[in-house]
């Protein structure tokens, strides 16, 4: 064989690898979309039965997550404790033995589609009534299964094992600059200090700051040029003044919390923990009295900060950025 036609053998079987790998990538993302909101490969709400006779009702309002959580770990909750569907739990080499004294053998593809579906375990024993039944298409079985065989290692963007990437948008320029720089400051200080304490289950804390033009129309391209080029977790006190919708909306589409925003003149907080972020600034305010605009930024900058701190600890080491909205709402 020659060398150029080496090189083409090499080329065409790089392409079918790539391709392969792309079309697991997709098959996923549509199990993960299944998975967290009931939503079939059609892009159509799958039915789910409860019950019995059974009763149908939307997959979107019974989606799997509701039950087994972000990680598919499961969460008991009401008397019911909802199965690990991780893949290495699902598919352990041994006999599985729950609390009720339900026993069966270890789980394959095969099998986990008949309890999806049926609502049988590998054994043959019918599953809590309270775990709807599905009815899927072998589309939207292939890609349900694809995805619980990579949930484990799903994580939202941002994280990573040994750091957490945030994202702010302030001006740093012109003539905004002095109440950017002063938020940037606070900001800067507190990651600097959660990551000399060894940061937070253990992940640093990295801010990764961009500048936020005069222009509302410029400030929502800057977010999305801080997007491509870095994921981030959460935004952390934008300036969002006058672009507010715009920002709310790339936001949205991202999935990307957006923590005490800073609109027009005054800090306003309209997102997760924005009862906290109010009381906490009202408090504060009677006890420290900002003297004026840079001073108040200041403190609900800081107040933003120590919020983001106590959800971050409450969600654990196992975050996702559910489990930290969770937590934002909860204090």
């Amino acid at each position: 064989m020659t060398r150029r036609q080496c090189c083409r053998v090499w080329l065409v079987a790089f392409l079918l690898a790539t391709a392969g790998h792309a079309e697991e990538a997709d098959l996923q993302d549509l199990g993960r979309r299944l998975y967290r909101d009931g939503i079939g490969t059609d892009g159509e709400s799958i039915v789910a039965v409860i019950g019995s006779p059974g009763v149908e009702v939307p997959g979107t309002a019974v989606a799997c997550v509701r039950c087994h959580g972000e990680d598919g770990r499961g969460r008991p909750e009401g008397g019911v404790s909802p199965s690990d569907l991780t893949w290495q739990a699902l598919t352990r080499p041994y006999d599985v033995t729950h609390p009720s004294g339900r026993r069966h053998p270890p789980y394959d593809a095969r099998r986990l589609v008949r309890a999806v579906t049926m609502g049988l375990d590998p054994a043959g024993n019918e599953l809590h009534v309270a775990m709807p039944r599905f009815r899927l298409s072998q589309a939207d079985a292939a890609a349900l299964t694809a995805y619980l065989r990579a949930l484990e290692v799903d994580v939202d963007p941002g994280i990573e094992d040994d750091r957490l990437v945030l994202g702010t948008l302030l001006p740093l320029y012109g003539p905004r600059a002095d109440m950017g720089q002063a938020a940037l400051a606070v900001l800067r200080a507190w990651t600097d200090e959660i990551n000399r304490a060894g940061g937070i289950y253990g992940r640093r804390l990295e801010l990764r700051a961009v500048d936020a033009p005069d222009e509302p129309a410029d400030r929502v391209l800057a977010l999305d040029r801080l997007l491509a080029a870095q994921p981030v977790f959460a935004l952390v006190v934008p300036y969002t003044a006058g672009a507010e919708a715009e920002i709310a909306a790339r936001a949205a589409t991202a999935e990307l919390p957006v923590i005490a925003p800073l609109t027009g003149t005054s800090p306003t907080s309209v997102t997760p923990g924005e009862r906290a972020l109010d009381r906490r600034l009202e408090r504060l305010s009677r006890q420290v009295q900002p003297s004026d605009h840079r001073s108040t930024i200041q403190l609900w900058a800081a107040i933003a900060a120590e919020l983001v701190t106590e959800a971050l600890e409450l969600s654990g080491r196992r975050l996702s950025r559910a489990s930290f909205i969770d937590a934002l709402r909860g204090l």
